[in-house]
C-alpha cells in the first residue's frame, strides 16, 4: 500500500535508515558499490538500489532549491532546476503528486 501523504516522510525514513545500514555494512566488508549492487537477491532489488541512489541525490538538490528559495535566491533556484532537468530529464511538471 502507498504511503498516505501525511505519513509518507516518516515511513520513508525509517526504510531509508535500513538502506544506508546496508550500504555501511556492506562497506565495511570492504564492498564497492558496484559490488553490493550485483551482490542483491535479483535484478530487479540491484536496479533499485541505483534507483534510490538517484532520487536521493534529487530530493537533497530540491531541498537545496527551495532554500535558496527561502533565502530570496530565486535566479539560483532556477538554476539548480534547469541543471536537473538538463542530467535527469526530471521535470518538476512531470511529478506525479
Amino acid at each position: 500500500m502507498a504511503n498516505m501523504s501525511y505519513c509518507a516522510f516518516e515511513n520513508t525514513y525509517s526504510d531509508l535508515r535500513q538502506c544506508l545500514s546496508m550500504l555501511y555494512e556492506a562497506r565495511g566488508k570492504g564492498m564497492g558499490l558496484r559490488e553490493f549492487i550485483e551482490s542483491r537477491s535479483s535484478t530487479s532489488e540491484g536496479r533499485s538500489v541505483e534507483r534510490l541512489l538517484i532520487i536521493a541525490e534529487e530530493l537533497i538538490e530540491v531541498a537545496n532549491m527551495m532554500e535558496a528559495a527561502d533565502d530570496g535566491d530565486e535566479d539560483e533556484a532556477d538554476a539548480e532546476r534547469a541543471e536537473i532537468e538538463l542530467r535527469t530529464g526530471f521535470r518538476e511538471e512531470d511529478m506525479d503528486i
